[in-house]
């Protein structure tokens, strides 16, 4: 059975996604028969590295290119597909470092090629050769016979002695965005017939890194281990357990109850998310998270980022990754709750308040494009008693009271999102006033779940279907609210409705 990313190997320099600034330079010295004799094509793993030094070997000795492009119909593109082109020769120096393979290898370079107008070699991982190969090496690249063409490939240009990269072009290869990834995997699934639900998807884009091999890899472990039948999709459920992640909610709990005074409650929480994944997997969990949400201020964050990136290093070098990480997660307690005295929004009720602390308290703008006015309306409304609250919330000319809002987003959220809507369930909607919905929960836990930029923008949508002048969401966090239905009387929010 071929493996994904060897069936998906980008066969053209479109394919190759991400790597404009090298595939544009490189398609325009095969238009103009302007070739170097040498390249070097560094970069981190799995970012197309190999493909493109196939891709232009393929172009070089193409019979009928096309915008620098390989035509892969003609008897040499077709040949070494099948792989069966002799002019196109692949080195792996991992495996074949020593000398006596040097020598044996620049022997065969004075042989012309059989078939073709160049003979290029490909040295995949050219770093790994030993300084006697390289100096053996280097005679041979500073100078080739005219019809040789050398294509190094490096994950560690730096190992690679500077005398052999002076005598060639450099390319560096970085690696793929989210797009990009997603692009790709959204292409190989369209081509295996085979669906996965978007949530899971970004989970396995994340869980890649940048790297295009690696997400490949993922999908076809994925794929090889379900049952996946023409109606079913690979669930995110799923890709936690056969990847080894904590889920979102896991790592929610870990990071809210840091800001808590409470650090046994921590690491009770980190031992019972051990019983299901590796510690190396739960810190690099941690540190996606934090990269993609705002949990802490904007300087707690990164103070917090910074350590977890830094027990990530010290991990690799250590036998005692569990000690370490209780010890990372004490530092992350004391940042994190040396913030304690900082006002506090969800218990603000109109108290004057300075600008530089409203400022302070300003996580990373998930509540709106200016928190400070957010702040301020918030502080009018409360002033105001809602008394003046008179707004016009028909739909459809159905005037909408506040049991009916949430119903909507209940209702709205079970089919896409069912843990938000569970959430929402146990959710009071305390006021409505100058276009803000306030909407009370019972934990901070829950609060900070709502806020994640994804789930703050769903349930933006579902209002503002319903309420015709909504502009702006507001989560506060309630400790009375017990696990029931609240009507709010509709008079109590809106005083005389407008139809």
């Amino acid at each position: 059975m071929s493996t994904i990313y060897n069936k998906h190997r980008p066969k053209i320099f479109d394919d190759l996604l991400g790597q404009d600034h090298i595939t544009q330079v490189l398609k325009a010295q095969i238009k103009q028969k302007d070739f170097s004799h040498a390249y070097i094509f560094e970069g981190p793993r799995g970012c197309g590295k190999t493909s493109a030094a196939r891709i232009f070997a393929k172009a070089v000795n193409c019979l009928t290119p096309k915008n620098g492009e390989p035509c892969l119909k003609c008897d040499i593109c077709k040949s070494y597909e099948e792989g069966s082109f002799v002019d196109i020769v692949e080195f792996d120096a991992a495996s074949r470092r020593k000398i006596e393979d040097v020598e044996g290898f620049k022997d065969m370079v004075n042989y012309k090629p059989a078939i073709s107008e160049y003979k290029v070699y490909i040295i995949d991982e050219v770093h790994m050769l030993t300084d006697t190969s390289f100096n053996a090496l280097l005679k041979t690249i500073e100078e080739p016979p005219e019809y040789v063409i050398f294509i190094l490939c490096t994950t560690d240009v730096q190992k690679v002695p500077v005398t052999i990269q002076s005598r060639c072009q450099q390319f560096h290869f970085r690696l793929a965005g989210d797009t990009e990834l997603e692009k790709k995997l959204k292409k190989v699934l369209q081509n295996e017939k085979l669906d996965i639900e978007e949530k899971a998807l970004q989970l396995v884009i994340r869980a890649a890194n940048g790297s295009f091999r690696d997400a490949e890899s993922i999908l076809q472990k994925l794929i090889t281990t379900s049952d996946i039948s023409d109606d079913k999709k690979i669930t995110y459920d799923e890709v936690i357990f056969k990847l080894g992640l904590p889920n979102e909610d896991s790592m929610l709990s870990i990071l809210i109850k840091l800001q808590e005074a409470d650090f046994d409650s921590v690491i009770s929480s980190k031992e019972e998310v051990l019983k299901t994944i590796s510690v190396e997997n739960m810190v690099v969990s941690l540190i996606n998270f934090l990269k993609f949400n705002s949990i802490f201020d904007i300087e707690t964050r990164f103070k917090v980022l910074e350590l977890f990136l830094e027990l990530r290093s010290k991990m690799k070098s250590s036998q005692n990754s569990s000690d370490w990480f209780d010890v990372y997660l004490w530092k992350v307690f004391k940042i994190t709750n040396s913030t304690k005295d900082k006002p506090n929004l969800n218990s603000f009720s109109g108290t004057d308040i300075t600008q530089k602390e409203m400022s302070n308290d300003v996580s990373s703008g998930e509540l709106g494009n200016n928190a400070l006015e957010e702040i301020q309306d918030i502080k009018n409304t409360t002033n105001k008693d809602n008394a003046a609250s008179n707004v016009d919330v028909s739909h459809n000319n159905v005037t909408i009271i506040m049991d009916e809002v949430k119903t909507k987003l209940v209702s709205g959220l079970k089919e896409t999102d069912s843990r938000l809507s569970e959430y929402l369930t146990g959710a009071v909607i305390k006021e409505y006033a100058q276009g803000t919905l306030t909407i009370a929960v019972k934990s901070k836990y829950i609060k900070s779940v709502l806020e994640i930029k994804r789930n703050f923008d769903k349930i933006q949508d579902i209002v503002s279907e319903y309420i015709t002048d909504f502009g702006k969401l507001n989560v506060i966090v309630d400790k009375s609210i017990e696990n029931t239905d609240e009507v709010i009387d509709i008079k109590e929010i809106f005083g005389e409705v407008i139809a």
